[in-house]
């Protein structure tokens, strides 16, 4: 029996990465929103604002945080590998069974 296996499917683990950077971004983007709408509310009506600095201002202490959250938090790191490095073969095995083996080379 033949299968075959999508070549865009084969990825290898390759250790483990810290999440500081995904973590920073997801601590500006709101706390961003939250700086510029809490100048905005306090903004008279008419008057010129500066609605960019508290926007910033804000952002940046929510991205401190949230890189520290997402460096505390570690995920899997996946390698793409070719359908050339991966090979499958199936022998008898002692007794009664049949043994599978799967090898990647990179």
């Amino acid at each position: 029996m033949r299968r075959r296996i999508a070549e865009s499917s084969l990825a290898a683990l390759r250790g483990k990465k810290r999440n500081a950077p995904a973590g920073a971004l997801l601590g500006f983007l709101p706390g961003a929103a939250f700086g510029v709408f809490a100048a905005g509310a306090m903004c008279d009506y008419g008057s010129s604002c500066d609605l960019a600095r508290p926007g910033l201002v804000v952002g940046a202490m929510t991205a401190a945080v949230g890189a520290g959250v997402g460096a505390l938090i570690k995920t899997d790191r996946w390698q793409h590998a070719s359908a050339g490095s991966v090979r499958f073969a199936i022998a008898p095995a002692k007794g009664d069974g049949v043994r599978a083996a799967v090898r990647l080379s990179f």
